[in-house]
């Protein structure tokens, strides 16, 4: 993010790429981790037209991810040597494998945005560990060690908005949460639960959902950690979890009755897919994989006075019905403030603008695109922060605080536009002891500090002096 703040306006440059856009197909892609007879699945959500791929006995796939960008499916495997990701095409016409780092990998996330594959290494004699490598198997690298003897991490997802990382640890019962690009320790964001397993956030929401293996349950929270609620209770031993965020739905592989079922995000009667597994592990939803993204390549934000001008740019579109603008001053409220028509296909950049006229003299406002399919699917782009006062129309001069002071006091003027401005102390004869500033001044509120540590108690006299404005006020030093 690149931030100016000149003449009291302020520009905001945030480069974001997001993927959405029509749906051509829906499918749910699984694995089954029996340990003579591994296999990739693939089936319409409902279960119907299943069709496997036989994977590499005794490989124990774990946890599975797909790359809208290259339309590949990527997989960690949990076997205790020599583990490896699994690669294979949408269409599950064969499969090969990239290098990982040590053996027992579980979780698997991928970032679009920077083409990197994050996933964990959980094994508990060598220590666990978060690696990231490229989707072509180069620059395989240790982001972070977890520390701790009984680090047990399972599930994995990445919040590319926030460049934030969430992972469960099944032993110490708790979600963590750390930023991708540095170098701090997770952050335990939610603790005290029973063997958290499977991850996934849900941008229509903006919550975090995870299930707890020993307890048979899937939960939510906001992805503060606050607002834990329990979605779905008395499961046997669920593992990974998938979002069709579209839906609403939520799809989750259970080993104690070896099946796979979906359920609403927010609560009601479970479905039992019509699917045979022996071992169900990782699983993926995925609704738009023949789809041309609509790619967001660049939304930015400018203030002057008080108008907001939003830009932004797309590289493709499909099935592009357009972008309401959606703006917050009050965390997790969202206002619609107004709607742009997007080019519904195109393979072309198409630039869009919008103001947003305000009426408060200062505020701080949050901004976000919401891109809305003809078909009424939606996706939600990054987010902006604005923020910005009102320019003073006239001279001022404030009384300074604190007032009596000892011994330092800040004085804050405001000037209209752009001029020189002097400020004087004088004592109570008349006489200048102190000159606290003589310079050019951009228009705008300004203050300065006044330090009076060699001064005695009494009463003094500031004055300001810019252009044909003068004014004068009084102060009390009182040791």
């Amino acid at each position: 993010m690149y931030l100016l703040k000149q003449n009291n306006k302020i520009k905001i440059f945030i480069y974001a790429v997001f993927l959405c856009g029509g749906i051509f197909a829906q499918n749910i892609y699984w694995l089954d981790a029996a340990y003579s007879s591994p296999v990739l699945g693939k089936a319409k959500p409902d279960g119907s037209s299943a069709t496997t791929l036989s994977l590499t006995a005794g490989s124990l796939p774990e946890a599975i991810i797909f790359d809208s960008g290259s339309k590949q499916l990527f997989w960690t495997e949990l076997k205790f040597s020599s583990s490896s990701i699994g690669i294979s095409d949408s269409t599950l016409s064969g499969f090969s494998e990239i290098g990982g780092s040590g053996s027992a990998l579980r979780g698997v996330a991928i970032d679009k945005t920077n083409n990197w594959i994050y996933y964990i290494n959980s094994n508990l004699l060598t220590g666990a560990v978060i690696s990231r490598i490229r989707p072509g198997g180069t620059e395989n690298e240790i982001l972070y060690t977890i520390g701790g003897s009984i680090a047990n991490p399972r599930g994995l997802a990445i919040d590319e908005a926030e460049g934030k990382l969430y992972y469960a640890d099944f032993s110490q019962g708790s979600i963590f949460v750390k930023d991708i690009n540095s170098g701090n320790a997770p952050v335990a964001l939610v603790t005290g639960l029973s063997g958290p397993y499977g991850l996934a956030i849900n941008s229509q929401n903006n919550k975090l959902y995870w299930s707890e293996c020993n307890s048979g349950e899937i939960c939510s929270c906001e992805k503060d950690g606050t607002g834990i609620t329990v979605i779905h209770s008395g499961l046997s031993f669920p593992k990974y979890i998938s979002i069709d965020e579209g839906s609403g739905t939520i799809y989750w592989t259970e080993t104690g009755t070896s099946r796979i079922k979906m359920a609403s995000v927010s609560g009601g009667s479970i479905t039992t897919l019509p699917l045979t597994v022996n071992n169900p592990t990782g699983i993926v939803f995925v609704s738009s994989e023949e789809a041309l993204p609509v790619e967001l390549t660049s939304f930015s934000a400018s203030v002057e006075q008080n108008a907001v001008t939003l830009n932004w740019q797309t590289a493709t579109e499909v099935n592009n019905y357009g972008f309401a603008v959606e703006r917050s001053m009050v965390k997790g409220e969202w206002l619609e403030v107004g709607f742009i028509e997007g080019a519904g296909n195109s393979n072309s950049p198409k630039e869009y603008s919008f103001t947003d006229n305000l009426t408060l003299t200062s505020y701080s406002y949050s901004f976000r695109l919401k891109q809305i399919d003809i078909d009424g699917k939606f996706t939600y782009s990054k987010e902006i922060t604005v923020e910005a006062a009102s320019q003073p129309t006239e001279f001022a001069l404030k009384q300074n605080y604190p007032n009596p002071f000892n011994p330092t006091t800040k004085i804050e003027f405001s000037i209209p536009a752009e001029n020189n401005v002097e400020i004087k102390v004088y004592n109570i004869l008349g006489m200048e002891v102190a000159t606290l500033l003589n310079e050019h001044k951009q228009a705008g509120t300004h203050n300065v500090e006044f330090n009076a540590n060699a001064l005695s108690s009494g009463i003094y006299f500031y004055k300001i002096s810019s252009g044909n404005f003068s004014a004068i006020k009084k102060m009390t030093l009182l040791r």
